[in-house]
């Protein structure tokens, strides 16, 4: 019993303050990107500007930034999102919706068999710097080191 108590106290306070910062870090990360482009949400544009240029840019926003994140897309939902994880391997992970900038807190309308982690979509379909929200941006918006848009 003494055990369990421990493992407890442990977790409480080793393990929850992280996560709780975790998450706030993943939202302030949405937040920057929302405050440099306001029109990111009403500029969605099939083949243009849709959910897998959205993801593919919070991919590499949020690696660009030393976080842990994983695209993700499935063919049977025909839709992309992100993964931002608190630490690499971690078991848990937030789950952004990149069309709209947010954590999704029930992320279980995700999940099927077909999701594919970092695969399913080549790098070369997924040109988010070209996106009129980016050329109409011009110089000095928010672009991950080293990739193509900046």
């Amino acid at each position: 019993m003494k055990k369990l108590i421990l493992t407890a106290i442990t977790f409480a306070v080793f393990c929850l303050p992280c996560q709780a910062t975790a998450r706030a870090d993943v939202q302030s990360v949405l937040d920057d990107v929302y405050a440099a482009y306001p029109g990111w949400v009403s500029s969605y544009e099939v083949n243009a500007w849709d959910c897998s240029e959205m993801s593919q840019y919070l991919y590499d926003e949020f690696r660009a930034r030393g976080f842990t994140a994983k695209r993700c897309n499935s063919p049977r939902l025909w839709h992309c999102w992100v993964e931002v994880y608190p630490a690499p391997y971690a078991a848990e992970r937030w789950v952004v919706e990149a069309t709209t900038l947010e954590i999704v807190d029930d992320a279980s309308w995700y999940y099927s068999e077909d999701v594919q982690r970092n695969g399913g979509m080549k790098r070369r379909e997924v040109d988010w710097w070209n996106s009129p929200i980016f050329r109409s941006a011009g110089p000095g918006g928010v672009v991950p080191s080293g990739l193509p848009g900046e």
